[in-house]
C-alpha cells in the first residue's frame, strides 16, 4: 500500500513539472564581455536586435549582461563603450526554454575626435593704413 501511495505520489509531481515546463514559451542570452587580458568590462552597453526588435542592457561590475523572455530566433548582438572597438556577434540562435551564453573579448581602440574649424571676419583691417576719428565742432 505505501508503494502504491509513492508512486502516485511521484507521478503527480512529474506530471505537475512536464505541465509547467511545456508553458515555456521564451529563451534567453546572457554572456560576459573581457578585455584582452581576460578582465571584466563594467558598463557596456549590449544590444541585442532579433525578430522582437532590439533590446539593450549594460555589463555589471563582474561584465556580465542578461537577456531574459525572448522570442526563440535568430539574433544579432553588438557590444560598446568609448575606448573599445565595438564587438559583434552574428546569427545566435535562442531557442524555447534555452539560454544562449556567449563570452565576447572588446579590443582597445583609440578615441576618435572630430575638430571643426570656423573662420570668423576679420575685426581689423591689417591692409589699410589710414585711420579715423569723430570730431565735434562746438559753435
Amino acid at each position: 500500500m505505501r508503494v502504491r501511495t509513492m508512486a502516485a505520489f511521484f507521478a503527480i509531481i512529474f506530471a505537475a513539472v512536464s505541465a509547467v515546463s511545456a508553458q515555456e514559451t521564451t529563451g534567453a542570452a546572457r554572456g560576459r564581455i573581457q578585455d584582452p587580458q581576460g578582465l571584466p568590462i563594467p558598463g557596456v552597453t549590449v544590444t541585442i536586435t532579433g525578430p522582437q526588435g532590439a533590446q539593450t542592457a549594460v555589463t555589471d561590475a563582474d561584465g556580465r549582461f542578461n537577456f531574459p523572455f525572448l522570442t526563440p530566433g535568430t539574433y544579432t548582438v553588438r557590444a560598446e563603450l568609448q575606448g573599445f572597438k565595438a564587438a559583434e556577434k552574428n546569427n545566435v540562435t535562442v531557442s524555447l526554454g534555452q539560454t544562449v551564453d556567449m563570452p565576447l573579448k572588446m579590443e582597445v581602440g583609440g578615441l576618435t575626435e572630430t575638430v571643426n574649424v570656423t573662420g570668423a571676419p576679420t575685426v581689423i583691417d591689417t591692409t589699410s593704413t589710414t585711420t579715423g576719428a569723430n570730431i565735434d565742432l562746438i559753435r
